[in-house]
């Protein structure tokens, strides 16, 4: 049976961790979005941006098993 693990989410511009979680979901975009307003400078988030715009800046990993 698969068990589901935590995703590992950081910037894909500072290489900041974002936030460890089992479930990507509205809370979680927004709270990408506000990093990404502060870090990307060069590459700066529209104003209302599409779930596309906002994940392309960012990268998603399975968490390593305790």
């Amino acid at each position: 049976m698969r068990r589901w693990g935590l995703f590992v989410v950081t910037c894909a511009s500072c290489e900041k961790p974002l936030m460890t979680t089992p479930l990507i979901g509205a809370v979680e975009i927004r709270l990408f979005e506000d990093h990404l307003r502060s870090c990307s400078q060069h590459d700066p988030l529209p104003e209302s941006p599409t779930l596309r715009e906002v994940m392309r800046r960012v990268r998603v990993r399975i968490a390593d098993p305790a």
